[in-house]
Order: C-alpha cells, then structure tokens, then sequence
C-alpha cells in the first residue's frame, strides 16, 4: 500500500510531457483529483471493511456512526451481543412511530446516525461491520498515508488513472485525458467483475459511477 505522496508522484510520472512536469502542487493533485477519484471509487466499496462498535444505553434508540467508517460505503451487517445476533435493516419509515423497548431486532440509517428498533432495553455492544471509504489524505497535510483505508493495488492504479485523467482535462489536454480515461475506464471495470456488491442493504452513496459523465464534467 502506496504513501499518498508516492500515489501523487505516480500521477506526475504520468503527466511528464517533453521532459518537463506539470505544474500542479501536491496539495492540488490531491484535493482536486486523487480524493474525488477516491470518493467515486469508494462508491464501489472496493476498500477494505472494519469492525466498529456501539455500546447501548436502556432506552436511548439513536447513536451517532463510528467516525472511523464515515463516511462508509455499505454496512455488511450489523450484530449485538457476546454472541453477534444479527439485525435486519428496514427503511426508517417503518420505525418513526415506534416506541417499543426491548432487545433490537432492526436498524435504519439516516444522516449518519444509526436507529435501532425496539429501542435498545439494556446496555448492549453492537458490532459494525462496513465498508469505509474517504480522502486518501487532507490536502494540507499530503504527506499523510492511505494505510489507514487498505487500498489495494489494483485500487491505486484506478486512483493514478483517474487522477491522471482529471488533470489533463483541467489542462485540455484532450488526446492524454483520452488516453488516460480509457485506462481507468477498463480498469474500473475489472473491478467491478471482481467485486460482487453486498445485497439487501442500501449504500450510503451512488452504487453505480457513469465514467463517461464524471470527465464529460471537466
């Protein structure tokens, strides 16, 4: 797994027109190319998934999401207890009249906060399991690591590529960000084959990136 600053020295490889270098800072390629391309790709829930957890309190039926997975990607399940009882998830719609106590049997989500129905009777640790994504770093500190979200390698070239692409675009430079937009199309792909999305729960951002309308923005 690639530093941030050795993903943004990548795309500057790729830039290298005649001998000579782009002009953009790091900071730049980073907020405006490698972290929108993160945040696309992230959509896909290609990075790696975490346990987080929540600890309960008797009568409380809303918590705010572990920082650590928002924003996240997909929950992949939820569960509570010493032995990791799952829960469903419903549309919030179908507990905003609920007032039952008890041991949580559903959960919903919306605007970053997690709503249990019944609301929880007890002190219970939930357990969180989701696929998180976000920033491979602030631009104003570039030399921060993208360990912490587990790129893998094939999700770096997807970040040099379209990286790469945005900013040829931005330049127009219009036979690069062809060329450069062809790669990260395919590679997205591949991806996409090699990931089978969870199903029955709702991600918290667009499954689906349309390549062709993303560069057609720049």
């Amino acid at each position: 797994m690639a530093t941030t600053l050795a993903l943004v020295e990548r795309v500057r490889d790729l830039l290298i027109e005649d001998g000579s270098r782009e002009t953009f800072t790091d900071a730049q390629v980073i907020r405006t190319a490698l972290n929108p391309i993160a945040r696309e790709i992230a959509a896909l829930a290609l990075s790696e998934s975490e346990t987080e957890t929540i600890t309960t309190a008797a009568g409380t039926r809303d918590y705010s999401l572990p920082a650590a997975i928002v924003p996240f990607v997909r929950i992949a399940s939820i569960t509570f207890g010493d032995d990791r009882r799952p829960m469903a998830w419903i549309d919030r719609s179908q507990m905003a009249q609920s007032t039952s106590v008890g041991e949580p049997a559903v959960y919903s989500i919306w605007n970053n906060r997690i709503y249990f129905d019944p609301a929880p009777n007890a002190v219970f640790t939930v357990y969180i399991d989701a696929w998180h994504g976000g920033d491979v770093a602030v631009a104003s500190n570039p030399a921060a690591s993208t360990d912490e979200f587990q790129f893998t390698a094939d999700v770096e070239d997807c970040l040099v590529w379209g990286s790469a692409s945005m900013l040829s675009a931005i330049n127009s430079e219009r036979e690069k960000e062809a060329r450069f937009s062809e790669r990260y199309g395919n590679k997205i792909s591949q991806l996409r084959q090699k990931l089978q999305p969870d199903s029955g729960v709702p991600a918290s951002i667009t499954d689906e990136f349309d390549e062709d309308a993303y560069f057609l923005a720049y």
